[in-house]
């Protein structure tokens, strides 16, 4: 929290930084005193704003509100699961500085995730929910993705990828249904379509990534390439963003960004051949401690969303 504060007061003293839309903190970086997967939507918000960590945080963002009025936060989150069979719960959590505005707990696990003891269990309804899309004060609507859920704006109903068939349990409601069990597969089948309607529907022009962190810089070559860069391609060349942790050090300003703008439809179809498509902070600054740096900070400014039909070879 005292690094948050930080921060926001660098931001408040320079104009380069004035009327910001969000800040974005990496995956897990707030902890909450209990789960909320197991409830009901209207529950959620309800138990994440009475958490004192979330009214902690939102304490410093009011200080921010004069000079950038309506910026949000938009943040990761663990909490324990109730139950001992389920993996940390990670929630992305975007806050106004008075209430919860949004959030977007985690539909697509990794492989590891969902094997062995203790599984990652999405939520059916999660892969529908409106929760996950926030309004920016510029007017933008924002997809909210929990760390590996940005790799999903690429999934398809036509042909799953691993993502698809990492997800192995599924709850509904107060009943959990598992691989081999009677229905899932159907009921696995319905979440990717809710998941493709609703992503058609809302059409956000900008994503946000919680992400939980890096060994250290240059590791992250996949993540740009086939989470961020593949998110701004499958938002018709929309705004993509992410932040993390990175446990040894941390990057240059125009280093491992986890940002782009403005990626052709194509690269969804390039495979391997993939490239990065970095977008380059526009200003950045960091925070230090005893010649320690303790974060580096980036501001994006970028076109939203683009039209950009795929060119066609004249014949």
């Amino acid at each position: 929290m005292d690094l948050l504060g930080q921060v926001i007061a660098t931001m408040r003293a320079n104009r380069t930084w004035l009327k910001a839309d969000a800040i974005v903190l990496p995956g897990g970086f707030l902890r909450l005193r209990r789960p909320i997967g197991h409830l009901p939507a209207p529950e959620r918000a309800l138990s994440i704003a009475v958490d004192p960590t979330i009214k902690a945080a939102q304490a410093l963002l009011a200080t921010l509100q004069e000079t950038s009025p309506g910026c949000l936060l938009i943040t990761g989150v663990l909490a324990d699961p109730s139950d001992a069979r389920q993996r940390v719960e990670q929630v992305c959590v975007a806050l106004s500085a008075s209430k919860v505005v949004g959030m977007a707990r985690k539909i697509f696990p990794t492989r590891g995730e969902s094997r062995g003891r203790k599984c990652t269990t999405p939520n059916v309804e999660d892969y529908r929910s409106r929760e996950r899309l926030v309004t920016l004060p510029s007017g933008h609507k924002v997809l909210l993705s929990a760390c590996y859920d940005l790799f999903g704006l690429s999934e398809t109903t036509d042909d799953p990828s691993m993502r698809y068939h990492a997800i192995r349990r599924l709850r509904s409601g107060s009943q959990i249904l598992g691989m081999g069990e009677p229905g899932f597969r159907n009921l696995r089948r319905q979440c990717l379509q809710n998941w493709a309607d609703m992503l058609k529907a809302e059409a956000p022009p900008v994503a946000i990534a919680t992400i939980h962190g890096f060994e250290r810089p240059g590791l992250d070559g996949f993540w740009q390439r086939h989470g961020i860069a593949a998110a701004s391609a499958s938002l018709n060349g929309g705004l993509a963003v992410g932040a993390a942790h990175f446990e040894d050090w941390l990057p240059e300003p125009g280093q491992s960004t986890l940002a782009s703008n403005g990626v052709p439809k194509r690269h969804l179809t390039a495979g391997t051949g993939r490239k990065a498509h970095r977008l380059a902070p526009k200003d950045s600054f960091s925070i230090e401690q005893k010649g320690e740096q303790l974060a580096l900070v980036r501001l994006f400014e970028a076109v939203p969303a683009i039209n950009q039909p795929v060119k066609r070879r004249k014949r």
